[in-house]
Formats: C-alpha cells, structure tokens, sequence
C-alpha cells in the first residue's frame, strides 16, 4: 500500500512542522498515482526489493515533474552529508517529530550546497512519505538504485579497467573507444579506473555481465598449470 503512493505526507501534518515562510513537506493528495502517469514516465529497469520499488517509486515522481537530474544531485548529496546519518540514526518520539527534525535536517544540508541550491519539492516530500512510514534507514540503499536508474535512462554502459599501475589519460580514452564499439547504438561508456599492483601487468576489464581478464598474473597462472599439466 505504501508502495502505492506518490509521497504521502498528508497535508493534514504540513501546519504542525514550521513557521511560515519555510518548508512544507506535503504532496499533493493522489489516491493511485501510477495511474496518473504515462508510460514514458516509467523506470528504464524493473527494480526488486523494497529500496528498488522506493526508487522506481521516486523515479517515477521526478521523472512527471521534470526534476530528474534535480533529484539524483540531491540524494547524492543527502547520503554525503554527515548531518543526514545523525538525522536518520537520531530516535524521535513521533511522527511529527521526524518530520520537524527531518525539515531542520534539510534546511541544514541545503546551507553547504554550493550556489545556494535547494532541494526539489519532490525529494522534500518522498523523504517525507518515508519519514512517516519509518524507512529513512533505507535511504542510502534507494539512492544507489535510483542513480541506477537514471544512468540508464542515459543509455550509460559502466565499465571498470583495473591496471598494476595508473593508465594515462591517452591509455583510457583509447580502451573507452575500443568498448564504445561493442555497445549498442546510442549507449555511451563510462570507463572507471583501478590500481591493483597484485595483477602484475596487462588489464582486467568488466562491462555488464562480460569480463576479460589480460592480466600478466593470469597469464603466469596458467602457464604454470601447463608446466604441472606436462611434468604430470
């Protein structure tokens, strides 16, 4: 049932939370929401589990409103900020309480960002909905799905190249280029980069559900296979 709602935060509670002139995390009142959107509105991956449906869940909200690339920075930005965790880890008596700590949170992180940004309504009130369903414990799981959604709603391919010493900048444009033509039209790879001296020599690259392994470790593994293989 909760699932089923945009972000229910009753307007019934938005009064008691603050003076006016601030914050009012309240949503508007939509009995099926889903219903309401279209289909271009629709997460680009089914999600499982509970965080996978709160985000497909806020997708959905942010997508309808325009403010998706809003609502990816703010989530990025409330699972870095320290005031965040002690909000969510901090016990409150009631709901109320949540909701007026969670406002005093938001009025806090909001100060640190730069160029005086805010966050969206639509994060204010799907924080809100949680706050008063007792999830805000879930929120660092539901952020990394909803970044994965929206990375996919970029057609972004994520790939990692691990190395035994740093790449140049050349030595990664020019592996990103040679993955770029095994993805599908329109998709665009992301190359991330790793350290791990232990390989040796050569790469390791993961894309998806591919892995190449051309490290020099593997390579001298087994060609000492081959050697035991032959004195056998």
């Amino acid at each position: 049932k909760m699932l089923a709602r945009l972000s229910v935060v009753v307007a019934r509670r938005a009064p008691s939370l603050a003076p006016a002139g601030s914050r009012m995390l309240c949503a508007p009142d939509m009995s099926d929401p889903l219903a309401k959107y279209d289909a271009k509105h629709e997460p680009p991956l089914q999600l499982h589990g509970q965080p996978g449906r709160l985000a497909s869940t806020l997708y959905r909200a942010a997508s309808h409103a325009g403010v998706l690339d809003g609502v990816e920075g703010d989530v990025e930005a409330l699972v870095e900020h320290e005031a965040f965790a002690e909000f969510v880890d901090w016990p409150s008596s009631s709901v109320d309480d949540k909701l007026a700590q969670l406002e005093e949170c938001m009025t806090e992180i909001e100060g640190d960002m730069e160029g005086g940004e805010q966050f969206e309504d639509v994060t204010g009130d799907f924080l809100a909905m949680l706050a008063e369903d007792g999830n805000l414990d879930q929120v660092s799981e539901v952020a990394q799905f909803f970044s994965t959604l929206c990375s996919a709603a970029r057609k972004e391919v994520h790939a990692t190249v691990v190395s035994a010493a740093e790449l140049t900048d050349a030595q990664k444009t020019s592996i990103t280029k040679a993955l770029q033509a095994d993805v599908e039209q329109g998709e665009k790879v992301l190359l991330e980069s790793r350290v791990d001296p232990s390989i040796m020599g050569g790469l390791t690259v993961s894309m998806g559900d591919r892995f190449m392994d051309l490290s020099l470790a593997t390579k001298i593994s087994k060609l000492n296979q081959g050697l035991r293989h032959v004195r056998s």
